[in-house]
């Protein structure tokens, strides 16, 4: 049995799901087993309004789903089985798994992902409002003046309807974004729809349960283990590696080079505010940071620069009519829940002050990094990890508009509709491509050097042989942790 909904996110971070390998076809794969895998950090709590950084995003995909989930070209269906859009994309009509519950029982119908989008759509409790933002009364709501959504109808148990007062072409995009999964919230618990229920949460370790209950089936593990700190590999137990250092009786697991991070120069900065002072920033030694740093091997692949098209043409080290900035501190920012693009941050401090050029890193609490990325009072932000970008899978357009849905509206936010078009919180040539004005490009999404590519990585896990049958995730809509399992034993 297969699961959908999960594996776009999964794989985007770098786990594994599987699938029959190849030697065990027509071979049934049995239930049981619990899969421990170790992550840098794992999540206090689950929220899908709370979850930052690579390891909440891991585990937080097992639990939660959302109406979409994003398919090989752009969104695909979810907990709303399809959905259509009308009135320039002002209008939108989802309608929802008739079968679908939460891990508490109770059934995930329209009320209840009308009260999970109020939730999202709240500033007071959610740093991703701006999802949502455009919504009809959404002003009125946000300013405490109605407890209800105007633009947000039930039809039915299994139809509702979303009003906005300008288009928001990308609804769907947004939608799969995991901080918009639909939960029932309880106090600070939140129940998920996803196929693992969670069972207990300490400070070390998140140990999830299969739910049995899931529309889709029952997932052939009983038990998913996320565990910090785990030094070494046991019986049924995955670790991200250094693709060097391969214990003996292990196997290794190559995730392809998927995951690409970047760096977004906020268009106020004024240390960086020509082309020229911001290709320091494509001088990063991507190579010599991932032998030190990266469990990976840092090779390229296909990713915002299309396959087989040569990337935008560089900056002049000094453009016409340029006149070089006076030498000011650079602030770079990251998340401090990110511990990897920490250590990406640090290098490339230290490469920029090895340049003559002043710099500081600072990393933040999440809602304090939002702040600051929306303020644009910084000069670098490290952001990632881009969605799953395989080649001959994903056409430019639908690159593009994951890359902005999933990496930088969520840090940017929506602008307010005074400063749609002209706000400054967007590079100029971006505006057109978040509006959906204009069909996205990767090369205009890159030409004004905003937005600079630092490094492609591949994820590197070690396994026990004996988990013959767990495999790498693909980009395949019914691969995820869910469908994972042991390799069956002959009697």
């Amino acid at each position: 049995m297969r699961y959908r909904h999960l594996a776009m996110w999964i794989a985007a971070i770098g786990c594994l799901g599987a699938g029959p390998h190849p030697a065990l076809a027509g071979r049934l794969p049995r239930y049981s087993g619990t899969l421990r895998i170790q992550l840098p950090t794992v999540p206090k709590a689950l929220d899908p309004l709370r979850v930052a950084g690579d390891a909440d995003a891991l585990v937080a995909a097992c639990v939660f789903e959302g109406l979409t989930t994003w398919g090989a070209e752009r969104a695909a269906p979810g907990l709303a089985r399809r959905w259509l859009s009308g009135d320039d994309d002002k209008r939108w009509v989802f309608y929802l798994r008739p079968d679908a519950v939460f891990h508490d029982g109770t059934p995930c119908d329209a009320e209840a992902v009308s009260a999970s989008l109020h939730r999202l759509a709240d500033p007071h409790l959610s740093n991703h409002a701006w999802i949502l933002q455009a919504l009809v009364g959404w002003d009125d709501y946000a300013q405490g003046k109605t407890p209800h959504l105007e633009g947000v109808y039930v039809v039915s148990p299994t139809e509702m309807e979303l009003l906005f007062s300008r288009p928001v072409p990308d609804l769907a995009e947004r939608l799969a974004l995991p901080a918009a999964a639909i939960v029932r919230a309880q106090g600070d618990v939140c129940a998920g729809t996803g196929p693992f229920r969670v069972a207990e949460i300490t400070a070390t370790a998140v140990q999830l349960a299969a739910f049995d209950r899931h529309y889709a089936g029952r997932p052939f593990l009983d038990q998913l283990e996320f565990r910090a700190g785990l030094d070494s590999v046991a019986t049924g137990r995955l670790r991200r590696i250094d693709p060097t250092a391969t214990a003996a009786g292990s196997r290794t697991i190559r995730v392809p080079a998927w995951r690409l991070a970047v760096a977004l120069v906020p268009p106020k900065s004024a240390a960086l505010s020509t082309r020229s002072a911001r290709r320091r920033l494509q001088a990063f030694d991507s190579s010599e940071f991932v032998r030190e740093a990266l469990s990976g091997d840092g090779e390229p692949a296909e990713g915002l620069v299309p396959g087989g098209a040569a990337p935008p043409p560089a900056a002049a080290a000094v453009e016409s009519g340029e006149a070089a900035p006076a030498r000011q501190r650079v602030r770079i920012v990251v998340a401090e829940q990110e511990p990897v693009l920490q250590k990406i941050g640090a290098r490339l401090r230290a490469e920029l002050v090895a340049s003559g050029q002043d710099a500081e890193l600072d990393a933040l609490p999440a809602g304090e990094f939002a702040t600051v990325v929306q303020a644009g009072s910084c000069d670098v932000v490290l952001l990632g990890w881009t969605p799953p970008q395989p080649a001959g899978e994903m056409s430019e357009a639908a690159r593009v508009r994951y890359a902005l849905s999933a990496l930088l509206q969520p840090v940017l936010g929506e602008p307010a509709p005074a400063e749609v078009g002209k706000g400054d919180r967007l590079p100029a040539a971006w505006r057109p491509l978040v509006n959906g004005r204009d069909a996205p490009t990767e090369t205009a999404l890159l030409a004004t050097g905003h937005l600079v590519p630092l490094l492609f990585f591949h994820d590197t896990w070690e396994a026990p042989a004996a988990l013959a049958n767990v495999h790498a995730a693909t980009l395949a809509a019914d691969l995820g942790l869910a469908s994972a399992h042991f390799e069956p034993k002959a009697p």
